[in-house]
């Protein structure tokens, strides 16, 4: 008995079990693991970005509308960019310089 328990605990431990209206289900692992692409995942936080800030204003455009349009977690635009502000500023570079519009000493 102790040797069917187990190969029973080792086969569960092995897979993944679910309940799906009252029927077990088996939960596939997918084949492979997604690619990480960190550039990728730059480019299109930045390319979801543009669109956003050309569609309405700086306060009305969110960090997780920018992560759902590049479908990535809102914590990857912190990671790679830190705040709003600083994704705002990497999009607007080349477009125009800021200090040519700031009057000071």
């Amino acid at each position: 008995m102790q040797s069917s328990t187990t190969e029973n605990s080792c086969q569960q431990s092995l897979t993944y079990w679910g309940i799906l209206h009252g029927q077990e289900v088996r939960k596939q692992k997918p084949a492979t693991k997604p690619l990480r692409d960190a550039a990728g995942t730059r480019a299109r936080i930045l390319e979801a970005a543009k669109l956003r800030f050309c569609q309405r204003s700086y306060e009305q455009v969110g960090v997780r509308e920018i992560a759902a349009d590049a479908n990535v977690d809102a914590a990857l635009v912190n990671r790679y960019f830190g705040t709003k502000e600083e994704l705002f500023a990497e999009i607007s570079k080349g477009v125009f310089n800021a200090a040519d519009f700031i009057e000071g000493p």
